[in-house]
């Protein structure tokens, strides 16, 4: 059975300890998906500005407003 908060800390000092430890897992965790976000929002970026930018090689302007 995992410890627990409830049976793991008898003494206020072990709930500090054992809560801090908790903190520092979830902190370790949430920076191992950081890099993923940050390149998740990169790609999408450089494709957003590559699909204005390449836009009229693949669908020119013709000469009626409505297709400009």
């Amino acid at each position: 059975m995992a410890p627990t908060a409830a049976n793991a800390a008898t003494t206020p000092f072990e709930a500090l300890v054992y809560a801090l430890e908790g903190r520092k897992k979830r902190i370790f965790q949430s920076s191992g998906r950081l890099p993923a976000i940050w390149w998740n929002g990169f790609d999408f970026y450089i494709y957003f500005f590559r699909a204005i930018y390449f836009a009229p090689a693949f669908f020119p302007c013709s000469d009626t407003p409505r297709n400009c």
